[in-house]
């Protein structure tokens, strides 16, 4: 449909172990679904967490590969956000490697969105460090849409978005 090379409709799928893992994210999903224009106003804001690896897709570094999507972005409706790319890569990226503390402020400050570039474990993000003893620091009250793009990630993702 259109004109534009953008598809009318993402299809994805939840990834978990266990049907309570499914639950979850199928709850946060329909919550999302059902806020009102008043509640969702922070869902125009992003999180791009990026390592310097690479290259991947368009033979870009992950960092680089989110900074472009961010460019796209901001042309419709996202306005702000942050960026936490391993090393210092200007704009509104952090001074030097984020830090687990980085990521849950960037998160506590209401998003809409979050993308994640890099490797990771069952329990961490590599970029950030950010694992599950941290989920405690979150106080977040909306849930941000998480894509993420790396290994085993699947069971701390769904204790984040």
């Amino acid at each position: 449909m259109g004109e534009d090379s953008y598809p009318e409709i993402a299809i994805g799928r939840f990834s978990g172990k266990t049907a309570e893992d499914i639950k979850i994210q199928a709850d946060k999903v329909l919550k999302y679904e059902k806020l009102s224009v008043s509640e969702s106003k922070s869902y125009n804001r992003y999180l791009m967490v990026g390592s310097e690896e690479g290259p991947g897709d368009d033979a870009e570094l992950d960092y680089e590969h989110l900074i472009n999507i961010k460019n796209k972005l901001r042309t419709v409706s996202y306005k702000a956000g942050h960026e936490l790319y391993d090393g210092s890569h200007g704009s509104e990226d952090k001074v030097g490697d984020p830090t687990n503390i980085d990521f849950a402020n960037a998160i506590n400050s209401e998003l809409g969105l979050l993308m994640y570039a890099g490797h990771g474990t069952t329990n961490s993000l590599t970029t950030t460090n950010f694992s599950i003893p941290n989920i405690s620091l979150l106080k977040n009250k909306t849930l941000p849409c998480g894509i993420f793009a790396g290994c085993e990630l699947e069971i701390l993702t769904t204790k984040i978005v």
